[in-house]
């Protein structure tokens, strides 16, 4: 019997704006959370980009984000789970991504940073119009990360452009620095993390906090930085336009994030159950 239900959000639960979750989505994650089950965000983002989807999804206790550096408990407003970069390490990440004039966002204890020289860069990047209004709402916009690094945990640099030629040489200043994870979403990006990040042990953590087994939680995903996840979990799902890796790691196959492929394997594997 499924007692939990993660779900990544970008090519996943979220529609193709990145920004709202479609209303048959929303509607079975709801009926699951009425029949018991623990409904659980498990994003790439950190939780300032997360709240307002929270919000529309209204179900939501538990969110693992930044790849599974942090688990955050919101009703309790604690971290159950927190795995950093090294500062000096961090300073020094960021210092090198300055240098190549590589766009990118710091997450630390569940906020998005991003240095006031990007903040064009990053609105035109931004996959809509509804992501870019979400963003402008959250998002801290500081002259020096360097404080922030300093003060608070880093859980992600996570990279969203890279001029072209250029990344190479980046990957390779960075592992002369020391050990990161790389898990990325999107084929062009670099999401850079504490070795061992990871969706899929962040998820087991906080099912040995909930006494949930794997093969009581059912995991939706799309991308590559969902492959842990999607191995671990007892029933999971790759999306129809999920990569093929996603695909191999899951136990099955639902429809696309723009059909609603969320709620179609929770309608016939997690609510049937209930019946």
């Amino acid at each position: 019997m499924i007692k939990l239900i993660a779900t990544d959000m970008d090519g996943t639960l979220l529609n193709d704006d990145h920004a709202m979750v479609s209303q048959r989505n929303v509607d079975a994650l709801r009926r699951a959370a009425e029949q018991g089950i623990e409904v659980v965000i498990s994003s790439g983002r950190t939780w300032s980009l997360l709240k307002e989807i929270a919000d529309q999804l209204g179900v939501v206790r538990y969110v693992v984000m930044s790849n599974g550096a942090a688990v955050l408990d919101r009703q309790t407003g604690e971290w159950v789970l927190q795995k950093g970069m090294p500062k000096e390490q961090a300073l020094k990440f960021v210092e090198i991504l300055l240098r190549y004039g590589a766009g990118f966002e710091l997450f630390c204890e569940g906020q998005n940073y991003v240095d006031r020289r990007y903040e064009a860069l990053v609105m035109k990047e931004a996959p809509s119009a509804a992501y870019g209004a979400m963003f402008r709402r959250q998002a801290m916009i500081v002259d020096d990360l360097r404080p922030v690094i300093e003060k608070k945990l880093v859980e992600k640099l996570y990279v969203f452009h890279v001029e072209p030629g250029t990344q190479g040489r980046i990957e390779e200043e960075l592992r002369a620095v020391g050990p990161y994870e790389s898990a990325c979403a999107y084929e062009s990006n670099m999401e850079i993390t504490a070795p061992g990040v990871d969706k899929g042990e962040a998820l087991k953590e906080l099912c040995r906090k909930l006494d949930i087994d794997a093969s009581e939680v059912m995991a939706f995903g799309d991308a590559d930085n969902d492959l842990g996840m999607l191995a671990w979990a007892g029933c999971s799902f790759a999306m129809a336009n999920g990569t093929d890796k996603a695909k191999a790691a899951a136990k099955g196959l639902t429809g696309t994030n723009s059909d609603s492929g969320v709620a179609q394997g929770v309608e016939r594997w997690a609510l049937a159950q209930q019946n």
